[in-house]
């Protein structure tokens, strides 16, 4: 069985603008109780990605 990228993703996209402050990213990361917001540039378009995951 192949899992697809729709099958574990997210319905609605949590992001926070550029110029938030960290204080405002955590307390969004809380709000919605999720480990991942997307970044948006000013212009709404994605530029990154904060996630509390760590890797290797």
């Amino acid at each position: 069985m192949t899992v697809k990228v729709r099958d574990v993703m997210g319905k609605v996209a949590i992001t926070v603008p550029l110029d938030a402050s960290f204080a405002e990213l955590v307390a969004t990361m809380r709000r919605f109780d999720v480990g991942a917001v997307t970044v948006v540039a000013p212009d709404r378009h994605p530029v990154g990605v904060v996630t509390t995951a760590t890797c290797c």
